[in-house]
């Protein structure tokens, strides 16, 4: 994998969750709780973990999924049995895992798949974590088989769609069109 670097010539947040396939809820930068852990809520093994982010001077309702995972390795965060204080992760040590080529985010959109419960626009607000449902999650997973076909992912894309609807017992035949904010 080609890793991007910052101006800084570091590695970029997302070639470094792509190295570990792990992505962490971080830390409060500012307000009362700052420097308190963040932690992860309602992810559990099983689930999907998309990754996602926002090209310089692109527009937030752009936003493109670039890489995702099953989740086999969760901490909500908190305090570790040693006693110390870590934020929360998911994770990937499996090989139900896919990245996506700049050309190929293209076809999958965030926000073609997601809403804000309470915004009618493609708002991203605060916090690194967004929640899906497991139908929204699978409608992604079939836009990955779509968007591999033809690849050396071809097969792997369609068995991580086959492992999640079968481990959240839906019907891969009955999987409704998407229906996020950037469609409506």
């Amino acid at each position: 994998m080609e890793e991007i670097y910052n101006k800084e010539g570091s590695v970029c947040y997302e070639s470094a969750m792509l190295n570990k396939w792990c992505a962490l809820a971080g830390e409060n930068n500012n307000g009362p709780r700052a420097g308190e852990v963040r932690t992860i809520k309602n992810s559990d093994f099983g689930s999907l973990a998309l990754l996602s982010l926002v090209t310089p001077m692109d527009e937030e309702k752009n936003r493109r999924i670039f890489a995702l995972f099953i989740i086999d390795d969760y901490f909500e965060g908190g305090f570790t049995e040693d006693g110390y204080e870590q934020a929360g992760y998911v994770a990937c040590n499996s090989d139900y895992k896919l990245n996506f080529t700049r050309a190929e985010t293209n076809d999958l959109r965030f926000w073609d798949y997601y809403s804000n419960e309470n915004a009618t626009d493609c708002r991203w607000g605060s916090g690194l974590f967004r929640y899906l449902s497991d139908e929204r999650a699978a409608q992604i997973l079939k836009q990955a088989v779509k968007v591999k076909r033809g690849t050396e992912d071809e097969a792997l894309a369609l068995n991580i769609l086959e492992y999640f609807c079968k481990a959240h017992r839906i019907n891969m035949d009955m999987i409704p069109e998407p229906s996020g904010s950037k469609i409506k």
